[in-house]
């Protein structure tokens, strides 16, 4: 939903818009509130060949992430950009949201990667 606010802003749908975003929030906190501060790593030890998965504690970054978020709202709907660049808003909320998203990306393909290297490992372990 954040990377089509200003679409939505442009539209006059900004109630909507608020109201999605806040039921979202409050599912995601009440439904997932623990899981979601925590980022599951795999790791890999080569001295000692041992493999893993580690949980680390993302809430910073998912603190900063959605304060930043909130900042560009804010910005686009109370603070008028410069008349040299009209689109000033919607490009930085696009820009931030597809870099999000490319983190996501890579995240979730690391992840899967380093699973499929643990599945290959405890395969020929069980074949032997």
């Amino acid at each position: 939903m954040f990377s089509m606010s200003p679409l939505l802003f442009r539209e006059r749908l900004f109630v909507p818009y608020a109201v999605t975003t806040v039921l979202f929030l409050m599912h995601n906190i009440l439904c997932f509130g623990k899981e979601l501060k925590v980022l599951p790593l795999p790791w890999k030890d080569s001295r000692k060949g041992t493999r893993g998965i580690r949980m680390v504690d993302a809430s910073m970054f998912l603190y900063a992430a959605g304060g930043i978020a909130l900042l560009l709202q804010l910005a686009s709907l109370f603070v008028t950009p410069p008349s040299r660049y009209p689109d000033l808003w919607p490009v930085l909320i696009s820009a931030y949201a597809s870099c999000l998203l490319c983190l996501a990306w890579l995240y979730g393909n690391w992840y899967q990667l380093m699973l499929v290297e643990e599945t290959d490992v405890v395969t020929k372990l069980k074949a032997n």
